[in-house]
């Protein structure tokens, strides 16, 4: 079982001193492995924001998504921080036979019930980059 693992952070200082890159490729890295993964191939994002799809790594996970059976994340926001952006990839994911695992959220999608969850989770990453926005908005 071949699978992906997608890390991701929005700024230099997250990557110093935030949910680090390595911490997030080491927590998927080991949850795929628990799972029967053979073959693990990690896409990095450092600096980038989740609320675009404009990655150059989310891209190239995108273009070769139908080569993994899984992609895991080590939080669903470390995939996008929009609704749309969510609901998109999961929508490309699903049309290539590719699952999704978020590590620290345990929730199977693959139901009706972890479907409707994985949305709300959705809109609460979305809600907070929002809020962030307007925080620095007003600084």
């Amino acid at each position: 079982m071949r699978v992906a693992v997608y890390v991701r952070v929005s700024t230099e200082e997250q990557k110093q001193h935030g949910i680090s890159l390595a911490m997030q490729e080491e927590q998927c890295r080991a949850a795929a492995l628990r799972a029967g993964a053979t073959s693990v191939e990690v896409f990095i994002d450092g600096g980038y924001s989740g609320t675009t799809l404009r990655r150059p790594a989310l891209t190239e996970l995108r273009a070769r998504a139908g080569e993994f059976s899984t992609v895991y994340v080590w939080k669903l926001d470390r995939l996008s921080r929009s609704v749309k952006g969510f609901a998109d990839l999961m929508t490309e994911f699903s049309d290539a036979g590719v699952g999704f695992a978020s590590v620290t959220e345990a929730v199977d999608y693959s139901g009706s019930a972890g479907r409707l969850m994985m949305h709300m989770l959705a809109a609460v990453a979305a809600f907070f980059a929002d809020l962030n926005r307007e925080r620095v908005c007003a600084a």
